[in-house]
């Protein structure tokens, strides 16, 4: 049986870990990246994108049919002012970001916000799925 980690470390990890699967989840959406996008998500998740509202395989579609889509021109994402609060295998974060894109005419785009998230912790911290914003 492994020895378990003080209840302080395993906070710190667990918070590392959502903040890495926020940075994956951009990775994935700047590099078109469908796999390593779907992987960010639990199975049963659900996204409420604004205007979109559904599971992780529909965003997807939808994002192909324009962020993600082969006329889109590049994509970065930037993760600021990033705090979890972890209860027990349950989270709860915000992140605010800044987005940068080159459209497929060439035009300078920029969109900046924040991105409130639920996530069921498992071994891997690997999935997530979206909390409504207020």
């Amino acid at each position: 049986m492994a020895a378990s980690l003080p209840a302080e470390l395993q906070l710190l990890l667990d918070k590392q870990a959502l903040y890495e699967l926020a940075c994956r989840y951009s990775r994935g959406v700047d590099r078109n990246d469908p796999e390593l996008f779907l992987s960010c998500y639990h199975p049963d998740a659900y996204d409420d994108h604004g205007k979109f509202k559904g599971n992780p395989q529909d965003f997807l579609a939808h994002l192909q049919k324009g962020t993600m889509g082969p006329n889109a021109g590049s994509v970065q994402h930037s993760i600021s002012n990033a705090v979890f609060y972890v209860r027990g295998d349950v989270a709860f974060g915000e992140c605010y970001f800044e987005t940068r894109s080159i459209g497929p005419d060439g035009a300078a785009l920029a969109s900046w916000g924040r991105d409130r998230k639920s996530t069921r912790l498992n071994s891997s911290h690997s999935q997530q799925s979206r909390m409504p914003s207020s």
